[in-house]
């Protein structure tokens, strides 16, 4: 059983619940069949799912300070061929209820991208996805906050004028499974991104030092 503090932030219950609150709402109006007018549930969770593993291969390579030229220029070859234009037509998907808007649809991709891809990749490639669907940019970076990783100030560096402050992050969201990670840690960005900078002032500083 999920702690309640943790359950407000844990990606895979926002979507399963956005799919329960679809399914209530078809079986209201009536057409709860799949050759009603409009998609079953299972298939909106099949679309969410398949749009986030298709941003993985529009993204292969999303982890920066990791990337070796090779990798760079396979990610941008990807980027030409996975294009948004090209899912849309090879998606078999599309008859939502008229008030399920794309953006809440994208919302919840968001949620799977960052899940799937864990605490490194699943934050950055969900940023990109962010960019192109303009979409929250402080969600996926709320989910990597991750004290273990190297590159996270660098990663954060660029994004800082984009950013809320005041967002609430669930830090270290991916070692949740861990018995005393249970209850995540709620941290506001400024704080964090405050800290980063003063560990990162104090890098340059020793560096030169030597």
């Amino acid at each position: 059983m999920l702690d309640s503090k943790f359950k407000k932030y844990d990606l895979n219950h926002k979507v399963d619940n956005f799919i329960d609150k679809y399914e209530k709402a078809l079986k209201k109006v009536h057409v709860y069949t799949d050759i009603g007018n409009y998609h079953i549930p299972k298939y909106l969770k099949n679309f969410i799912e398949s749009k986030a593993v298709y941003s993985e291969l529009r993204w292969p390579s999303v982890y920066y300070s990791h990337w070796r030229e090779t990798e760079k220029q396979r990610t941008e070859e990807a980027q030409k061929i996975f294009t948004w234009d090209i899912f849309k037509n090879l998606s078999v998907y599309g008859d939502f209820r008229r008030d399920l808007m794309d953006s809440d649809i994208n919302q919840h991709v968001l949620y799977r991208i960052i899940e799937r891809g864990g605490n490194r990749s699943g934050p950055r490639r969900g940023v990109l996805f962010t960019e192109d669907f303009g979409l929250d940019l402080n969600i996926p970076v709320s989910y990597a906050i991750d004290w273990s990783d190297p590159c996270l100030y660098e990663f954060l560096e660029p994004l800082i004028p984009q950013l809320n402050p005041e967002t609430i992050c669930p830090v270290n969201y991916f070692s949740r499974s861990s018995p005393d990670l249970k209850n995540v840690d709620e941290v506001k960005l400024g704080k964090i991104i405050s800290k980063l900078s003063e560990m990162e002032d104090k890098r340059k500083i020793q560096s030169a030092a030597l």
